[in-house]
């Protein structure tokens, strides 16, 4: 590591510190302008690992891990306070700062591929619905070819194929949920479903043209 890196390691320990004890925006400008690669490609490894490939869920994972820096000054009456930065000694070498950013980040991604994991056992798999569904929500979604009784299950396998969230996306959407419904569902806008939504569409009907 060069010299201005490990100054940049070195230095979150005192950025956290300085945030928690002043909620200077400066500070915590500082902090994330600093810290936001590590915690990204930690959050990512982990999701990597626990079987999320979705950058959304990147995002989802990033987004907690800064609304929880966020509050370590203090909060709100109506927000949950959270636990304040104490630097240890014992973290292996590691700066303590960078070593309490990469343990926030763990935690927040595995609740991230927690909670899709969580969601993914809710839904109903299409596999289970069978014959007896209408297939209207599947051709509105895909095209015509869903109509046909012969190419259900194949959708039904194409949409096992998809990311984890374009999944739940596509089944709830087939279970009639509005996007709103899903965005609050989900803790996303109803921005990221649509994208989500356009993607997996786009996915599934080049699966099902495709030989």
């Amino acid at each position: 590591m060069s010299h201005s890196r490990r100054d940049k390691a070195s230095s979150l320990t005192t950025m956290l510190l300085d945030w928690q004890a002043t909620a200077d925006d400066r500070h915590l400008e500082s902090l994330l302008r600093i810290s936001s690669l590590l915690v990204r490609r930690t959050a990512r490894a982990v999701l990597i690992r626990h079987g999320v490939a979705d950058p959304a869920a990147v995002d989802d994972a990033v987004t907690l891990v800064l609304d929880h820096v966020r509050r370590l000054p203090g909060v709100s009456a109506n927000e949950k306070r959270v636990a304040r930065f104490r630097p240890r000694h014992s973290t292996g070498g590691k700066d303590p700062g960078e070593a309490y950013l990469v343990w926030l980040s763990r935690e927040r991604a595995r609740d991230v591929a927690r909670r899709l994991r969580a969601r993914t056992r809710q839904i109903q798999p299409l596999s289970q619905v069978g014959p007896s569904c209408s297939f209207t929500p599947l051709q509105a979604l895909v095209g015509s070819s869903a109509a046909n009784a012969d190419n259900v299950n194949r959708l039904y396998h194409a949409i096992e194929t998809l990311k984890d969230r374009q999944a739940i996306v596509i089944r709830m959407l087939i279970a009639g949920q509005s996007q709103t419904t899903i965005a609050a569902e989900l803790h996303v806008s109803e921005g990221t479903v649509s994208r989500l939504r356009t993607r997996a569409i786009a996915m599934l009907r080049h699966r099902l043209t495709t030989k």
